[in-house]
C-alpha cells in the first residue's frame, strides 16, 4: 500500500516508504558512495561506475514540465532495460523541497513521520535529508507533490537494488547525472531528446537556473 498521511497519498500510487531495515542498507551504503569532493558528479553519484553522463534538461518552452516529466519517462524506460531489478527501486526526494509544512491539511514535522531519511553531500550546502521511497523504475516519470496529484515531482536521486546504475538531480541544477555501463549510456544518448555530455565523477557541477 502507498504511504499516506492524513487520508492522503504520499508522492503518487506508485511508491511507497521503505521497509526500515531495507531502508537503513540502501541509504547507508548511499551516504558512504556518494563520497566524491563536494560540487563534483562523484558527490551525488557513486564513484564506481563504468561511465558518466550528463543528461541536459529540455530548453525553456511553454510545456516544460510535461517534457521534463517525458525526459524521465525516457530515462526510466531506457535505465530498466539494464537492470536485473526494475520493480524495486529507490527513490530519494529532499526533505527541503517546500511540501514537508506548505499546506495545513497536511501538518508534517520534518523528518516526514514515518518516513526514512537520511544524509549526503550536495553542492551548496553540506548536507541534505531525503525521504527513501521504492517502487518500479516507471514511478520516476509518476511521482508528485503530497496533496497535488497534478504536480511532477522529480527524484532526486534513483537507483536499483541491483545498484547497476544511479541517477541523480539536484534543487540547483535540472540536468540528469547518470553512471552506469557503457551499454547503458550509448542508448541514453541515443534515445533521449535532449543533449547528452559524457562526464566523469571528477567533473565540477555548475548550478543552473
Amino acid at each position: 500500500m502507498p504511504p499516506t498521511y492524513a487520508g492522503r497519498m504520499v508522492f503518487g500510487d506508485a511508491v511507497r516508504a521503505a521497509d526500515v531495515a531495507a531502508a537503513a542498507v540502501a541509504a547507508q551504503w548511499m551516504a558512504t558512495a556518494c563520497d566524491g569532493a563536494p560540487g563534483t558528479v562523484g558527490s551525488w553519484v557513486p564513484a564506481t561506475f563504468q561511465s558518466y553522463a550528463r543528461i541536459h534538461a529540455p530548453e525553456p518552452g511553454d510545456d516544460w514540465w510535461a517534457e521534463y516529466r517525458d525526459l524521465h519517462a525516457t530515462v526510466a524506460g531506457v535505465a530498466g532495460r539494464h537492470t536485473s531489478t526494475p520493480d524495486s527501486v529507490w527513490f530519494a526526494i529532499w526533505e527541503g523541497h517546500g511540501f514537508a509544512n506548505a499546506t495545513p491539511h497536511i501538518a508534517w514535522q520534518a523528518p516526514l513521520d514515518g518516513l526514512p531519511a537520511f544524509e549526503t553531500f550536495s553542492l551548496g550546502s553540506p548536507f541534505r535529508r531525503y525521504v527513501l521511497l521504492r517502487g518500479p523504475v516507471e514511478a520516476a516519470a509518476q511521482l508528485h507533490d503530497p496533496g497535488e496529484p497534478g504536480s511532477f515531482r522529480r527524484p532526486d536521486l534513483w537507483w536499483p537494488d541491483d545498484r547497476r546504475w544511479f541517477i541523480a538531480t539536484d534543487t540547483d541544477f535540472w540536468s540528469l547525472y547518470v553512471g552506469g555501463d557503457e551499454a547503458l549510456i550509448d542508448e541514453l544518448a541515443a534515445s533521449v531528446p535532449t543533449v547528452v555530455e559524457r562526464c566523469g565523477a571528477d567533473t565540477f557541477v555548475n548550478p543552473e537556473d
